[in-house]
């Protein structure tokens, strides 16, 4: 009975909590402009993968690893053909001034990638209820910096100069570094992807299953990876790595359940075809990036509540 009463009293504060804060913060607004944030990146990191795989592979090369990876991408059949499409005239326009596009990507990538890891860890701040004051806010900032920059020259001044400039240098930096990791691991995924899905198709019908297996619990880690990655490097405050993780575990799991329920979506109910037409791949694209980020935030807020439990469990201990 007792284990009863601590199973719903566990559910009870995870989902209440989870509802409440669903209300209390705003969830969606702050989800609608973090998948615009996301969707801002798209185009630039396109143009950059492209560019990068220019310089091992020819443009046929390119084009049948971009039909491959979108199989693997976006694994329903009418969205994925529509794609593929859109691509495969843009590889050979792409490729002509892959230089120009190259450049253009790269520093739209780095300003507009900056502001999406920025807004991430303006939300993850607020979720874990972390305060970072670097001085004064509003238009006190703006003066005390004015002041700063008349009076540079005085002793003393380039001491608090530097003390105001250097935390946002550094968070540039890392959102710098965020967008080369982020460009690095994604060319290693378009990279081994079509590969995992070859060896897929042509293995025996006795290992087929557990390569199947196998991937799935890949993409599983690697999904795990990447939510725990941001949640400890994004926030000015490190969390701890236990709180952090049981939050990026079960937005791992809601990933892959809301992969399973919109494919069904997709496959079972073609009215979203009929409505949008040959927009159906931008409105898939956008809606699985808001679930993206409903289900980024879902996870953070877990590992807020887990943390709040175990603070209000050490302060019972003691009292």
């Amino acid at each position: 009975m007792g284990k009863q009463i601590t199973k719903k009293g566990f559910c009870a504060y995870y989902l209440g909590g989870l509802f409440v804060r669903m209300s209390d913060n705003n969830l969606f607004l702050l989800c609608g402009g973090l998948a615009f944030a996301t969707l801002l990146c798209l185009v630039p990191l396109v143009f950059l993968i492209f560019f990068a795989l220019e310089a091992i592979l020819d443009v046929r090369a390119i084009a049948h690893l971009v039909n491959q990876t979108v199989d693997v991408l976006i694994p329903y059949p009418e969205e994925a053909e529509y794609l593929k499409e859109v691509l495969s005239l843009r590889v050979s326009g792409v490729m002509t001034f892959k230089q120009a596009y190259g450049i253009s990507g790269l520093l739209i990538l780095i300003v507009s990638a900056s502001s999406l890891f920025s807004s991430m860890r303006t939300l993850l701040n607020a979720v874990f209820k972390i305060e970072h004051n670097l001085g004064p806010k509003g238009d006190e900032t703006e003066l005390v910096a004015m002041d700063q920059i008349k009076n540079i020259n005085t002793p003393g001044r380039w001491i608090k100069f530097l003390q105001g400039i250097l935390p946002i240098a550094v968070g540039k930096l890392k959102d710098l570094t965020m967008v080369l990791l982020v460009i690095y691991i994604f060319l290693l995924l378009v990279l081994a992807l079509p590969i995992l899905s070859t060896v897929i198709d042509t293995a025996p019908s006795l290992l087929h299953t557990y390569i199947t297996y196998f991937y799935g619990l890949t993409s599983l880690a690697l999904i795990f990876a990447v939510f725990l990655g941001l949640y400890w490097l994004l926030p000015y405050q490190k969390i701890q790595i236990k709180m952090l993780a049981t939050g990026a575990f079960w937005a791992a799991l809601l990933w892959k359940f809301t992969e399973w329920g919109f494919g069904y979506y997709l496959s079972h109910f073609g009215s979203i075809s009929y409505l949008y037409g040959a927009y159906v791949l931008l409105v898939v694209v956008a809606l699985w990036i808001y679930f993206s980020a409903i289900i980024f935030i879902i996870g953070a807020q877990i590992a807020q509540l887990c943390r709040e439990r175990q603070t209000a469990a050490l302060q019972s201990s003691l009292f």
